[in-house]
């Protein structure tokens, strides 16, 4: 699978719904670790908790912000309505507690008394959860029209000796759409100010290697748009910095205008550092102090374009002590299991 670039992307939960309690059990053990799933066995009471939190402003909700400023506070037609992008809390959804209990898939049973687990995929419908209806043979038939339909986004008969490795392969599959689908409207609004990284498939592949290296579970676009927030299962962060020629170029023009010591200009120019002026909007001021402690060695890549990159551990400007991390809400979610 070729790697894709998002906006932003966090575990969210699974929830499994079937009314045989001991098959849930039994499936949540083979589930893959890193897996945030939620158990019920009532689709009731699945359908009441999906409802509940339905209502919930989305993430996506908080980036994205109609832009307001009309003259003589004209109010302007639907289809005139400018869309912005607030950058700044992106990174901001970290300090998010409940991000990781967005429901992005639904895991659920065809046949359970009283209400079945397509009667539930249909009441939900329009709700941006996709849903897998595990059936057995007699049902495959239904669930053909279910999926044609546009009901189900996969199904899968609980028979087969593949279901589970099929379930966590749908669902990893189908939380990469999630954040695919919130991305590109992230992407369309920034139109031509997105980064040119965010669409290089080489650059893609070299953020997948750094994430795996520092075993980040969650990420976010910089405030700057100038890289990516990463933060571990425990909820260590590290700030990838990424700037290409022409960025690196306006650091040194910036710089060298607002009267910047010779060797900060030479040192930006020979691209042997990567400048993070988080204080002072991105850019060298006079009065950031010693300038040495706002560059950090570069390291430099060849993707569809030249750029160069630098990773800080702890950045500054992050609030450690607010992030809720994911192992937490992991151990949260095996309590309430075991409970």
């Amino acid at each position: 699978m070729q790697a894709r670039l998002f906006a932003y992307r966090y575990p969210t939960t699974t929830l499994f719904v079937d009314d045989d309690r001991v098959f849930l059990q039994n499936l949540s053990v083979g589930l893959d670790d890193d897996l945030a799933a939620m158990i019920m066995d009532s689709p009731h009471r699945a359908l009441d908790f999906i409802t509940e939190h339905a209502g919930q402003s989305s993430l996506q909700e908080t980036f994205l912000a109609a832009y307001r400023d009309f003259p003589d506070g004209i109010e302007p037609a639907l289809t005139d309505r400018v869309v912005t992008v607030e950058l700044s809390k992106i990174a901001e959804a970290v300090y998010q507690p409940d991000r990781f209990e967005e429901v992005s898939v639904l895991v659920i049973d065809y046949a359970m008394p009283g209400l079945t687990g397509l009667e539930v995929c249909e009441m939900i419908d329009g709700l941006p959860i996709a849903k897998i209806l595990l059936t057995g043979k007699a049902d495959e038939k239904t669930a053909v029209d279910a999926f044609n339909r546009g009901i189900i986004d996969r199904f899968i008969v609980k028979s087969d000796p593949n279901a589970l490795a099929m379930v966590n392969q749908n669902i990893a599959g189908l939380q990469e759409r999630h954040f695919e689908q919130a991305s590109d409207a992230i992407l369309r609004t920034l139109g031509s100010q997105a980064p040119r990284f965010m669409t290089d498939p080489k650059f893609a592949e070299l953020f997948a290697e750094i994430r795996g290296r520092h075993r980040a579970v969650e990420y976010y676009l910089a405030p700057d748009a100038a890289g990516f927030l990463m933060f571990d299962a425990d909820g260590r962060a590290t700030l990838l910095k990424v700037l290409g020629e022409t960025d690196l170029r306006g650091q040194w023009e910036i710089a060298g205008d607002q009267g910047a010591p010779a060797d900060l200009v030479e040192a930006l120019k020979s691209r042997k550092v990567v400048p993070h002026f988080w204080q002072s909007g991105g850019f060298y001021a006079p009065d950031i102090g010693n300038w040495r402690d706002f560059v950090h060695p570069a390291e430099t890549f060849e993707g569809a374009e030249t750029y160069h990159y630098a990773l800080l551990s702890d950045p500054p400007g992050v609030e450690s002590g607010r992030v809720y991390a994911f192992e937490h809400y992991l151990e949260k979610l095996d309590a309430s299991r075991d409970g």
